[in-house]
């Protein structure tokens, strides 16, 4: 008798410790709870999606772009932050280490030729966070003085000629100095000469003050002649410009010159009145060297 009673309430404390654990299992499963005893869903976080778009994608080194990255979004909330990530490089002064911008939209300047990755990280107010990169093609520059990348005015060049028919092998060293055009320029060129012609109906006269050094030959007793007609002027277009037979003012681009002979002086062109960058180059048979005859 003893015997039952004892397995009946084994089997009874068994039973109530059974009960008692699936109640806390399903306490612990049951949804969180609202301060008035609710129950309410949890809802799951979507990343944010992090766009990246460009004012340009390659071109000549140094290569400033502009990045924008405010066309990213989150679905669920807000974005908080735009980091930008870009490469390792060289400037014109120092070694400059990963850069890292931040902001919507940033400007960054390449200066070496290459495959350039950028990469943008945007955070959205929960913490979650989205990448998106995009590749820049900057390209090797053109040589300065190249009709590609004509020399600004000021800036000296040296140019070397090798089996000229006339001078044999032999450098000079060429700097434009100062440039005017317009009606200053007709009126420079009307004092100069009174039998100077007005410029053609929609051309305008243009002076260029040029600095011409005659720095080496291979023979020391070769002389070079030099004029304003030993340069031409092309457009913006790559078109030659006729040569006004003109009397340019004082002092004027007319001379001879042997090895360590300087002269500077006027040179007188006429150019289209709405070509805004027209371009003076010396020695265009051979390629030549190529400035800028505009500020």
């Amino acid at each position: 008798m003893n015997k039952d009673i004892t397995l009946v309430l084994g089997l009874v404390i068994i039973f109530l410790i059974a009960l008692t654990g699936c109640t806390e299992t399903q306490t612990e499963n049951a949804l969180p709870q609202t301060p008035s005893g609710e129950q309410q869903e949890e809802t799951q976080n979507l990343k944010p999606v992090a766009i990246i778009n460009v004012d340009k994608t390659s071109g000549d080194a140094p290569l400033t772009v502009t990045f924008d990255g405010s066309q990213s979004y989150d679905p669920d909330g807000e974005i908080v932050n735009y980091t930008w990530y870009f490469p390792a490089e060289l400037d014109k002064r120092q070694k400059i280490e990963n850069s890292t911008r931040y902001g919507k939209t940033v400007s960054h300047t390449f200066f070496e030729s290459g495959k350039k990755i950028v990469e943008l990280r945007v955070i959205d107010n929960n913490g979650s966070s989205a990448w998106a990169e995009i590749n820049i093609t900057v390209n090797e520059a053109p040589q300065l003085g190249s009709r590609m990348n004509p020399a600004p005015i000021g800036t000296s060049l040296i140019y070397n000629v090798t089996d000229s028919w006339l001078y044999g092998d032999y450098s000079v060293k060429i700097t434009v100095l100062q440039v005017i055009r317009g009606s200053q320029a007709w009126q420079m060129i009307h004092d100069a000469n009174m039998f100077n012609d007005p410029p053609e109906q929609g051309y305008e006269y243009i002076l260029a003050k040029i600095r011409f050094e005659y720095l080496w030959n291979s023979d020391p007793n070769q002389d070079i002649d030099i004029s304003q007609y030993s340069f031409d002027v092309f457009s913006e277009d790559g078109v030659k410009y006729d040569e006004p037979i003109i009397v340019a003012p004082d002092p004027q681009l007319s001379t001879t010159l042997y090895p360590g002979g300087i002269k500077e002086g006027w040179g007188a062109y006429q150019v289209a009145i709405d070509d805004e960058h027209p371009l003076l180059v010396y020695d265009q048979i051979h390629g030549g060297v190529w400035f800028k005859l505009y500020y």
